[in-house]
Formats: C-alpha cells, structure tokens, sequence
C-alpha cells in the first residue's frame, strides 16, 4: 500500500455536481445480462479476504442504530434530463475526479482503463495517471441490458479510492474497462458505481458501501437515496452511505419489505398492484426489479398496455410495447407496495417528443413492454425520484418513505 501523504489533492472537494447535458435516449444501461459471473483469478479472492468484507451478510445482522462514525453524504449530479445519475470520487494519485454512474442494478466499481482505445476525454485509471499503482491482479468483463448490448472487458486491479475526504479505501479492487461497446464510450460518466450485493460482483470484489462498512468507515451497509430531478432545478439529490439522512423524509409514511435475494444480487421487491386516480386496477402482485441506472420502467407487454390504458389519451405507438401519451398529462398513478401506496409524478411519466399523425405532438411513455418473465418488472428512476429509498444490506430489505 502506498504512502497516503497525497491527501491535500482533494481539499477542494465539491459539494455540488452540475446538471449537464446529454442526448435524448429511450433507455440507458440498466441492469446486467443475467449469466454466470465472469471467472477471476484466484488473488482477487486474496484482496477481497484481506478487506475482510464478507459475501453475505444475515439478515438479521443489527437494527438500524448508529453504532460508529457519522454516514458519509455523496451528492448525486444529473446528466440531462433525468437521463441519468452520478457521483465523484477520486483514485490513487489521479488528481482528476472520476463520474460514475450511481446504479443500483449492479454490484461492480468500475471505471475506464488509461489504455482504452476508445476512452476519448473520459478520466482512466493506470500507472501513468496513478503512478505506483500494481500490475492487474484478474481479467473480468460484463454486459449490460440496454439498446444496443453494452459490454466491456478489463482488468481488475488495486488502488486507493477516496470515497470522500474521509472514507477512504487503501489498496482497493476494482475494475477498469480496457475495451468497450455500444452506449459506454459515449456516455458522460467514466465508470459505475454498483449498490446491488457484493457476492454477485464480477469482479470478486466487495462494493464500496459494504466495503466501507466493514472496516467501520461508515454505521451500516446501507444506502439511502434522494435522486433529484431537473425540472426541479436539479438539486439535492445525495446518497447517504451508512444511515438514512432522516431530514429528507417523513418517517410516518414508511414501509420496510424484504428483498427478494437472487444470485443476481439485486434489489426484488413485491408490488402489491397499481393504482390509477386512487382506484386499484386489481393486476395482482409483481415482483420488481430497482434499477437507478434505467431512466423508465419495463414491464410485460400485458402489463405495459393495461398500465398505459389508464392514461387518458394514450396510443399505442407500432414498435411493440411503446405508447406516446400527452406530454402534459396529469393522470394519478402509483404503486402499493407495504403498507402505502406511492404516487408517481405525472412529469416522470413523459419521456421525448413524439409526432403522431393526427394528433399531432405527442411524447413517449416512460412505461414500456418488452419480452420478461410473467410477473416480472423493472423499475427504474421514473418511480425512483418520487420516494425515499434505503437499500439495506445487513437487513437484506428495501425502505420506502414519503420525501419531504
């Protein structure tokens, strides 16, 4: 491990991230292909038991009390409108700050490679921009679930990330992109940062949160979110790692629901059913998926279309499973799941323009159909930015409260 003495770099840390922007795209990266993770060698185990972070922790583990230091606070910047979510952290002796993406739906950090060939402008990660840093320890490589079959391929090595001025991770695995297809190379963020279950990594090695945790940077393996919208002027949003920021929500409007574990090491909670201008539309219970890095919400194409008929107004669009409703659309949908049932605001509904002969401008549903499992959805930041949301590790549980 290398000598820390390069700490004063980041005194200038920001509070702050700008709201930039980004082509008008239908669907981000969302979630990873589901297939076996990809094989590492044998010394990232090594580095993952050094840290001594455990691949799964009970359930039942604590209750949620603070037992150490303060909960580290990561603020959440927007790229475009609402297309998609990011933080900053810096890496090694890098000086630049590295964007990644905040994503829920996947359990690698990750960011690009020094070498990628086509890294463009992005920051990356090597001994020429962090010197000192130790040859790669494994080869890994994922894909991703979006428009055009994201993948990437690289190596996972070791450095220290300095989560914040604080939280700092020494000699950290993690995952860089050497090569890389479709949307990444473009996209405005150098990397992800994966918040689903650290025993589904494709890297082997822990997330950040838990990471964090284990050596007592921060209370608790949990994360709590408020994602900020733009056309609310884009501020506010943060990730509080360790313990909910309890002045963001209403506690008396809470629920907690167990997650529903899988080897993809994601975020499944029960849907009890929707309800359209305060009535239920009796579909039954769903299971879904949460994803932060999917900017709509992706259900069968039975359940897309019933959903959409509750929309007054909508069409069905000739690309199976998409609808364009009217752009100022005030229709009252929301999700019961625990206890409550949680609204959606009408403007995380409208996605792009659209021009539909005879009606004239139009915009696309931000709830699509598409071929899934009966029962089965995703449910991205559309219903996201209307809640606070904490993902709890060592509860193995999803908190749902009522923003303030």
């Amino acid at each position: 491990m290398r000598p820390l003495s390069f700490v004063c770099v980041y005194t200038s840390w920001s509070g702050a991230l700008l709201l930039l922007s980004a082509p008008a795209v239908g669907a981000i990266r969302r979630t990873h292909l589901v297939n076996s993770r990809a094989r590492v060698l044998e010394n990232v185990t090594t580095a993952y038991e050094r840290l001594n972070v455990s691949r799964r922790v009970p359930i039942d583990l604590h209750p949620r009390v603070v037992t150490t230091g303060p909960p580290v606070i990561l603020p959440i910047g927007i790229v475009g409108n609402d297309f998609s979510y990011y933080t900053q952290v810096f890496i090694g002796r890098n000086p630049r700050p590295f964007s990644v993406n905040v994503d829920c739906g996947s359990s690698e950090f990750w960011v690009m490679g020094e070498n990628a060939q086509n890294r463009g402008t992005h920051n990356g990660i090597g001994p020429k921009l962090s010197p000192g840093q130790a040859p790669p320890i494994a080869k890994w490589a994922t894909a991703y679930e979006d428009f055009d079959s994201s993948s990437l391929q690289g190596f996972v090595v070791r450095d220290d990330v300095f989560v914040s001025i604080t939280a700092i991770l020494p000699d950290f695995p993690f995952g860089t992109a050497e090569v890389m297809t479709g949307s990444i190379p473009t996209d405005f963020e150098d990397g992800v940062m994966g918040f689903a279950h650290s025993f589904a990594s494709r890297t082997g090695a822990p997330t950040i949160v838990e990471a964090l945790a284990k050596v007592g940077l921060i209370p608790l393996p949990l994360s709590g979110w408020k994602l900020p919208r733009a056309a609310d002027g884009g501020h506010g949003g943060q990730i509080s790692l360790g313990a909910p920021n309890t002045a963001l929500f209403n506690s008396g409007i809470m629920t907690e629901v167990q997650n529903i574990i899988t080897e993809q090491g994601d975020w499944r909670i029960p849907i009890n059913d929707v309800t359209a201008g305060g009535h239920p539309m009796g579909q039954g219970r769903r299971v879904a998926t949460l994803d932060t890095g999917a900017n709509n919400i992706f259900m069968t194409f039975a359940d897309a279309y019933l959903v959409n008929s509750q929309i007054p107004g909508a069409v069905q669009l000739a690309i199976p499973g998409e609808f364009a409703i009217p752009c100022n659309t005030q229709v009252r949908l929301a999700f019961s799941i625990g206890k409550f049932d949680w609204p959606i605001d009408p403007r995380d509904l409208i996605g792009d323009p659209i021009q539909i002969p005879g009606r004239g401008v139009m915009c696309g549903s931000r709830i699509l159909g598409e071929d899934r499992a009966d029962g089965t959805w995703l449910v991205g930041t559309p219903f996201l930015k209307n809640v606070y949301f904490i993902l709890d590790i060592g509860r193995n549980s999803v908190t749902f409260a009522q923003l303030r």
